[in-house]
């Protein structure tokens, strides 16, 4: 008999500081990306909570990459996997 456990792998999540920086990518070219100015991206950046347009332009222009709950601070949901012991 196979004793099966869950693993519970958490998403890491990403905030936009840190896709920008890791990408190279200058407010002011992500401002043009998702159509705000330079400054609501620095706003962003620094902790404001963008609108919700705002927000899924973010998740798209990222890939989902940074998503709502990112930006929010929320923990992503954890993905379960099942794996045989």
């Amino acid at each position: 008999m196979l004793d099966v456990h869950m693993r519970v792998t958490h998403i890491v999540a990403m905030t936009l500081d840190a896709y920008l920086s890791a990408h190279g990518i200058t407010e002011a070219t992500f401002a043009a990306l998702i159509g705000v100015d330079q400054s609501t991206v620095n706003r962003i950046r620094r902790g404001q909570i963008p609108s919700p347009d705002v927000m899924r332009a973010i998740a798209a222009a990222t890939a989902n990459t940074v998503t709502p709950n990112d930006l929010f601070g929320v923990p992503s949901n954890p993905t379960e996997r099942k794996e045989a012991a």
